[in-house]
């Protein structure tokens, strides 16, 4: 987050980017072929280990690790859901 304008900004390094989530300020990115979730200052809070990875209006994440499915918690917390 930038200080002095309060405008949360990604860096150039991943190869997607979506908008931050307003309630936790978090935002899924792509990083060599992986989603993970980053916060609002950069730091990746579950590691970039998911094949597929989008926001829902729930207070979680959605992913996919093969076929295997995940929901993440805002916190960066993840637990495998029944496919």
């Amino acid at each position: 987050m930038n200080s002095k304008t309060e405008e949360l900004s990604i860096p150039c390094i991943y190869e997607e980017a979506f908008s931050f989530d307003l309630s936790s300020c978090n935002t899924v990115v792509k990083l060599d072929g992986k989603y993970g979730i980053i916060d609002k200052e950069g730091n990746c809070i579950t590691g970039f280990i998911f094949d597929k990875c989008y926001s829902t209006i729930y207070p979680y994440y959605n992913a996919h690790k093969g076929e295997d499915k995940y929901r993440i918690y805002k916190d960066g917390t993840y637990e495998k859901v029944d496919n």
